[in-house]
Formats: C-alpha cells, sequence, structure tokens
C-alpha cells in the first residue's frame, strides 16, 4: 500500500527496504518470503557517489522494445564471457527475454552502466533511478509478469518451478494453471497470501498479466479515507463502504509503448474492491492515492482467479 500503517506488512512496506541479489534462502512466514523476494529485486547502484536502489523495468519478449534487444546486445560487446567482471552469454540472453533473475538484471545492468550507456539528467529523467530505467528500456533490459511472479512464488514456497509443475521459466506463462494439480483455484476475492492471480488478454497487443498476492486485508471505508485523494467523488463508495477487500500485489508492470519509468516494471500496488459495488481502485505506486479503475482493477484486464499451492 501506499500511505499509513494499515498493517504491519504495509508499515514495513513503506520503511527502507534491504536490498540485495540472490542472497539466503528466505525464512519466516509465507508473507515474510515474498515480501524478502520483493526486497531483494531491488539493486543498488552507485554512479559519481550517488545511490539508487532500482527494481528490473518491464521487458516481454516481443513486447515494444523488443528492437532494442539488439542495441542491447551491441552495447555489451565485449563485456559478455566467463572471465572476470564479464557476463555470461546465457545471463544476458534471458535477461533480455525477461526471464532473467533480478540478480541477473542488477549484473547486465551494471555493464551498461561501465560501458557507458547510461543516459544523463534531463527534464523527463532527473534522478539517478530514471535515467537507470531509461537505460534499461532502451538496451531491452527487464523482467515481464510471469518471469517476477513465477520466480518469487517458487523460492517463497521453497521449491523449484519443475516441483510446482511449472514448464521451463523461459516458456512459462502461468496462463494454464486450472490444468496444473499443483494449483488450487479460488474467487480473486478470497486469494490468499501466496496465491497467483491471472488476468485476461486484452487485446493482441495487451496480453494477459499475473499478480502473486502479499497480503489479503478486509477493511471498511472508514480505514481507508487516508488511501484516496481528498474530495474525490468518484472515491465516496468506497468511503462509505462497510466491505473492502485489499489485495496487496506484486509484479513487473507494463510500460507501455514507450517505457514509462513510473510504476513499470517489479512494483508492489493495492487493489481495493468494494463488495457493495462491485468496484475496484487501484494504488499504482508508493505515496500516490488510490484512483478508481472501474470493473477491474489493472489497464482494463478482466479477472479470471486466484491460485493457490496445495
Amino acid at each position: 500500500m501506499a500511505r499509513g500503517p494499515v498493517s504491519p506488512a504495509v508499515a514495513r512496506f513503506m520503511a527502507a527496504r534491504q536490498v540485495g541479489a540472490a542472497g539466503p534462502p528466505l525464512t519466516g512466514t509465507l508473507g515474510d518470503r515474498i515480501n524478502q523476494g520483493y526486497d531483494r529485486a531491488f539493486h543498488r547502484y552507485e554512479v559519481n557517489g550517488e545511490r539508487a536502489d532500482v527494481s528490473p523495468h518491464f521487458r516481454m519478449a516481443g513486447g515494444f522494445n523488443q528492437k532494442n534487444v539488439a542495441a542491447g546486445m551491441k552495447a555489451l560487446e565485449g563485456r559478455l564471457g566467463t572471465k572476470p567482471g564479464q557476463v555470461p552469454l546465457d545471463v544476458a540472453g534471458r535477461v533480455m527475454a525477461g526471464r532473467g533473475t533480478p540478480a541477473d538484471v542488477g549484473r547486465v545492468t551494471q555493464a551498461l552502466i561501465d560501458a557507458g550507456k547510461l543516459p544523463a539528467a534531463d527534464t523527463a529523467h532527473p534522478t539517478l533511478e530514471s535515467r537507470i530505467r531509461q537505460m534499461m528500456w532502451d538496451h531491452g533490459v527487464g523482467i515481464d509478469c510471469a518471469g517476477y511472479v513465477q520466480q518469487t512464488l517458487a523460492a517463497a514456497h521453497g521449491k523449484t518451478p519443475a516441483q510446482l509443475g511449472l514448464k521451463d521459466p523461459l516458456n512459462e506463462d502461468l496462463g494454464a494453471l486450472d490444468h496444473n494439480p499443483n494449483f488450487q483455484r479460488r474467487h480473486v476475492l478470497d486469494a490468499a497470501v501466496g496465491d497467483v492471480i491471472t488476468l485476461k488478454d486484452v487485446s493482441p497487443s495487451e496480453p494477459g498479466h499475473t499478480v502473486l498476492v502479499a497480503e489479503h486485508l478486509e477493511r471498511t471505508g472508514a480505514e481507508m479515507v487516508t488511501y484516496f485523494k481528498p474530495g474525490d467523488p468518484r472515491a465516496e463508495p468506497f468511503l462509505r463502504s462497510r466491505a473492502l477487500t485489499v489485495l496487496v500485489v506484486d509484479s513487473s508492470w507494463g510500460a507501455g509503448e514507450h517505457g514509462k519509468a513510473e510504476g513499470a516494471g517489479v512494483n508492489r500496488q493495492t487493489w481495493i474492491h468494494d463488495r457493495e459495488t462491485g468496484q475496484w481502485a487501484a494504488i499504482k505506486r508508493e505515496h500516490t492515492p488510490a484512483e478508481v479503475t472501474g470493473e477491474t482493477p489493472y489497464d482494463g484486464h478482466t479477472l479470471v482467479g486466484a491460485y493457490g499451492v496445495r
């Protein structure tokens, strides 16, 4: 969630995250392990004394920036290989297919910075984080939604993708969980921590989406006042509601045609459903108010269902 301590997990999300690479096995409750997986998606970069903790941008094979992969491989010339300090070719390949690990993305991104590919600051990209994200987009670097969700799902459950009955990570899109005996389907509003929620395609150019549930809360509108923009008339039914379902969800979110930096890539959203009206709202980025989104929480994608590991 974006503002205010609705729960300990939300308060923790607002605090400074522990940035890291692959790290030791995830520990604690299932929710703890999902939070740790999310934290580890953020890689710390330092350029000329300035630091930024940046998660992978969105990258999908065949996506809007497919043509940028060639630029990425060219930029890494002389930095690919098995020698110390080089990036193995298979790692770069996975990253540019949107299916590397966050640690892989950090490794490739650092190599691009070392190669002098970080763009200069300008009005559109004033911060180090926004510059790094633009560089990722321009060179075909990042993770797609199914790539992030399946990795964190497996790690949080202490299993390999194969043990969950999933295909090779390069080919698994999480679209056939109805036919996977390792998962049980339930209504989205009954989603539990650790469930995968899938959403349908909007169009051929806007494929479906998957998210991982980090937290499920039941709240009233009175408890959610600080999460909506004051005076927003569309928020009034939510604020009057006696039955709001709140789902905190992690994924790698689409970046559109031009690679928007804010809210895209690996990020945490909060979805709010009013059981009295059937409407959804979403907090799409930290420190931003909830936006009423209508019949579905994310960019017009119809919800399919929630899938929990048996």
